[in-house]
């Protein structure tokens, strides 16, 4: 060996200079195809195309999730449990929001209450799943009265 090169030591995130990436060439060349979209580029998109609104008679065009908060602020409106939850949710933390300034809306925090609200209606469900299984579902058999 040279005398002048250190002496080359294989060990974690040093693999052997045989088995070592070649320049220009990737370690996963079958990976994400160049411009496949993520979740959240899609739901982004979607929400934003116009969809035809019907108002009193009159027809306008509006952004898809502006048609859906109108949806469920009328479902609140007309008595919906689970619209009326989810509303408030929103409407208290977009409210708490304004009071603070500098600060940009996140999608995170908005999905953070959405998502906390789908996981209690879960539980919730899950709760009376389980009450369900501990009723007995025959009843035991009666005996005759001896008179």
């Amino acid at each position: 060996m040279d005398d002048d090169k250190p002496e080359y030591k294989v060990g974690f995130g040093k693999p052997p200079k045989q088995k070592q990436f070649v320049k220009g060439q990737s370690g996963n060349p079958k990976g994400r195809p160049k411009g496949s979209r993520n979740m959240q580029s899609i739901l982004s998109e979607l929400s934003s195309k116009p969809v035809t609104l019907t108002e009193g008679g009159r027809t306008r065009k509006v952004p898809l999730k502006e048609a859906v908060l109108l949806q469920m602020a009328t479902g609140a409106v007309k008595g919906d449990r689970h619209c009326r939850q989810q509303f408030l949710a929103m409407m208290t933390l977009f409210e708490a929001k304004e009071g603070t300034e500098g600060t940009t809306d996140t999608p995170n925090e908005l999905e953070e209450v959405l998502m906390q609200g789908v996981m209690q209606r879960a539980l919730r469900a899950h709760a009376q799943s389980k009450q369900l299984e501990e009723i007995p579902t025959e009843s035991a058999p009666v005996e005759p009265k001896d008179e």
